[in-house]
């Protein structure tokens, strides 16, 4: 290939030929990396894919992710957007830009200047939003779950080592975390490295998670309340594996963006700044669509609960140690509501 002006080539072409390629992806990949300054943060604008992740890599730090979590975050992400699989099954980057694509192509058609801008968008997004997934998984462990510690004025969202029962959590936290101060920037980060720091973490990858064959579906409240390593993992897996069974709207999106699709979800949903809307947005879905995939507005007594949550109640149901998580946070009759058939006629 011959050396472009990142004017010449249209982004969308960059990310079609790498996608179709087999035999100069790595010269096409190279030509993006080193001549397309697309990403940004809040502050800096016109950045290669290595400056956003160099000032991702800052922020985390100021933000109070230890030097180890950081480091795993890099090369998890660097990966999704540089490494090329060695044998099949293996990590494919393409795969991250064919889903940026489908993306692309589930809006509505517009002008070529606006596709562009509008591709620039999701890789960025996409970018952001692998670096965050990736600081938590690198955190997480097979015996650590989430728990949410409810202290005056609000609450944190904390990993605990599974040999800690729910009641004993809290007494440890009492115990150990001193003066709880839940206005001071960075405070969850600084409890949970009082955790790391008593009990270990080692760090483990997006795709070391085992997936699962059938998944199924709970209360929203208990998302918040029930976690456990590679769950949003086995759910988006499921999803993806099985996208030819979706709803039309959903199936339409292709495997790769409803397995980020699911990921975005369970990322939003465990912070207090959620808004469905603007994930059915990201994603172009309408609010009917999303809705009933994904809605927020159910109980587990309903005969139409979300597709993806009851994918989660069959997932919670079906392992021992999720009924016990499940249990400990008071939602498994919940559970167990969405999960049992129900009379014809009820």
């Amino acid at each position: 290939m011959h050396r472009c002006s990142r004017d010449v080539l249209s982004l969308r072409f960059i990310c079609e030929l790498m996608v179709a390629s087999r035999d100069n992806h790595h010269t096409v990949l190279s030509y993006f990396h080193n001549s397309r300054p697309i990403f940004s943060t809040y502050d800096d604008h016109e950045l290669l894919f290595v400056q956003l992740i160099h000032r991702l890599a800052k922020d985390a730090a100021y933000d109070g992710w230890s030097q180890r979590d950081i480091d795993t975050a890099v090369s998890l992400t660097t990966d999704k957007f540089t490494r090329f699989p060695d044998k099949p099954g293996d990590l494919d980057c393409r795969k991250t830009f064919q889903a940026a694509l489908d993306v692309l192509a589930s809006k509505p058609s517009t002008d070529a200047l606006s596709q562009e801008l509008a591709l620039a968008s999701i890789l960025n997004a996409l970018a952001h939003k692998q670096f965050s997934l990736s600081l938590r998984e690198a955190r997480r462990s097979g015996e650590r779950t989430r728990y949410v510690w409810q202290i005056s004025g609000g609450e944190l969202r904390l990993l605990l080592p599974r040999s800690l029962s729910g009641v004993q959590r809290g007494e440890w936290l009492h115990r150990n975390a001193g003066s709880v101060d839940l206005s001071r920037t960075g405070e969850r980060e600084r409890v949970q490295g009082i955790v790391d720091a008593a009990f270990g973490a080692e760090p483990v990858s997006l795709d070391e998670a085992v997936g699962v064959s059938s998944a199924g579906d709970a209360p929203w409240r208990a998302l918040d309340r029930v976690g456990e390593v590679g769950l949003a993992t086995c759910l988006a897996d499921e999803k993806a594996d099985t996208v030819e069974r979706l709803r039309p709207s959903i199936r339409r999106l292709g495997a790769d963006t409803v397995r980020a699709l699911v990921h975005a979800i369970f990322e939003g949903i465990g912070t207090t700044q959620y808004r469905e809307g603007d994930i059915a947005a990201m994603f172009g879905l309408d609010a009917a669509s999303f809705s009933r995939f994904a809605g927020s507005r159910w109980s587990a007594d309903s005969n139409r609960v979300p597709d993806l949550w009851c994918n989660l109640a069959k997932l919670l149901s079906a392992k021992p140690h999720f009924i016990e998580l499940c249990q400990d946070a008071g939602v498994w009759e919940s559970v167990q509501k969405v999960v049992t058939p129900r009379p014809i006629g009820s």
